[in-house]
């Protein structure tokens, strides 16, 4: 019987609010979708006192003290099994126990802000969730950006399209087919409109308003859920490659035409374009196609396509 904090916090709120939990409101967590449903049935057997046969959709098992009880050996000398399916003090005993074995990782778990939440509630999916192994470093939560002021105050977490996210997943399988070292590392995804006005109206009147779709003319495919803008990383450290300019350069050396000629002028080195083609080779993949003035920015559908077919992000 194995246990996640985020398990064990969900079961508990349930039986602090006596409220009707099933093990689907627990499984965001994909990789813990077996321990999720096992923890909410083990709480929902001590409400009821109840520790016979629990069958679900996942997992049947008997007696799911008897189970952890097997697995903490600590614990039988303070839960014999004669009095382990009756006894409900020792079955506060075990939660007690696991409860304080999870502690450590309470301060671990991530809230999802009203904004997530919004965007969830779209349909809209977070990237982490269909690959783990993608590596998301949100540049518009810090002030580091072209616009040099946070734009994302209540969003750290990077979502797409659904189809843009498998399509996303596969270009990071290509990637790593290419090169197992590296991986790819997220810098923007969805954007809802509401922050895409906010960074336009920092860029405004500016030489850097061509460089922001403007909301009054529906945005950009960010808004969308269908641009990402990314780059390259070692997988092991996170530590992004050269890339010749930094992700958010708004210049000439961020073009895509041209590279060559900037090679030869040493403006960008061979390293950096070598890494560049390597970028779009894997999200070509995946059926992205990079934005012609920003090396990092690529659109899974055109304009076009997505003010027809698609819905922006409130």
């Amino acid at each position: 019987m194995e246990f996640s904090m985020i398990n064990v916090l969900t079961a508990w709120k349930a039986v602090q609010s006596e409220a009707t939990v099933t093990g689907d409101e627990v499984l965001g967590e994909s990789e813990c979708k077996g321990s999720a449903w096992k923890a909410v049935r083990l709480w929902q057997c001590i409400k009821s006192r109840s520790f016979s046969v629990v069958p679900s959709r996942h997992i049947v098992f008997v007696s799911p003290f008897r189970a952890l009880r097997t697995r903490l050996p600590s614990l039988r000398s303070v839960v014999p099994s004669r009095h382990l399916a009756h006894n409900s003090i020792n079955a506060y005993i075990i939660l007690l126990y696991t409860l304080v074995l999870a502690l450590p990782a309470y301060g671990q778990i991530k809230q999802k802000s009203a904004t997530e939440r919004g965007i969830e509630r779209q349909g809209f999916v977070d990237i982490k969730a269909i690959d783990p192994s993608i590596r998301v470093s949100l540049m518009y939560t810090r002030a580091d950006n072209f616009t040099g002021q946070v734009l994302y105050t209540d969003l750290h977490t990077a979502y797409l399209h659904p189809a843009a996210a498998a399509a996303l997943k596969k270009a990071q399988a290509e990637l790593k087919r290419l090169r197992p070292d590296l991986s790819l590392c997220v810098c923007d995804a969805a954007r809802p409109m509401s922050v895409q006005q906010k960074m336009y109206d920092v860029v405004r009147g500016t030489s850097k308003a061509i460089y922001v779709s403007n909301p009054k003319n529906g945005g950009g495919l960010h808004n969308y859920g269908l641009a990402v803008d990314v780059t390259l990383c070692d997988a092991t450290t996170g530590d992004t490659l050269h890339m010749g300019t930094k992700v958010d350069y708004l210049g000439e050396l961020a073009h895509v035409k041209g590279e060559a000629a900037f090679v030869k002028k040493k403006l960008i080195s061979q390293e950096a374009l070598h890494n560049r083609q390597l970028l779009r080779k894997a999200m070509a993949a995946a059926g992205y196609k990079v934005l012609n003035t920003e090396w990092w920015h690529f659109n899974f559908k055109s304009r076009a396509e997505a003010k027809a077919n698609y819905k922006v992000i409130k």
